[in-house]
């Protein structure tokens, strides 16, 4: 699990190389250890302007996975935030 200062870091090179990001965030729910849980989308919306406004995320959820892992029935979605529109 990522702590803030690595995904903040992640988030401005992503920024500086004008690279996507791709956040796994489909087990957030199974922590079990005593660590807080942050989102990349949240750290992104708290990160100062031009970077929260242009770095490209594409984060992975699932509906399916619950509080234990089960494995059965499948079901996940994502969100992109800050896609650029590349046809122009």
């Amino acid at each position: 699990m990522l702590s803030r200062k690595n995904i903040e870091d992640i988030i401005t090179f992503a920024f500086e190389n004008n690279v996507a990001i791709l956040a796994d965030e489909v087990y957030q729910e199974n922590i079990y250890v005593d660590k807080k849980f942050y989102s990349f989308k949240k750290v992104l919306r708290e990160m100062p302007e031009p970077i929260r406004s242009t770095v490209e995320l594409l984060s992975f959820h699932s509906v399916s996975k619950g509080v234990s892992g089960e494995c059965g029935l499948r079901g996940g979605y994502f969100e992109f935030v800050n896609i650029n529109d590349y046809s122009e």
